[in-house]
């Protein structure tokens, strides 16, 4: 899933485990991060890989 905001694109690979490039091992973790990442994300934060760590 790529979410494009102008310059900006929000990256989740589903498959890979990775918000942003960063890899999330634990499905449970990484399910519960990528909720909170989208949600956000359509209130209007964009966020980098460092936010995600």
């Amino acid at each position: 899933m790529v979410i494009r905001m102008q310059d900006y694109k929000l990256e989740i690979d589903i498959e890979k485990q990775t918000i942003q490039g960063i890899t999330i091992p634990n499905l449970k973790m990484f399910q519960q991060i990528c909720f909170v990442v989208k949600n956000n994300h359509l209130e209007g934060w964009k966020p980098e890989a460092k936010d995600v760590k």
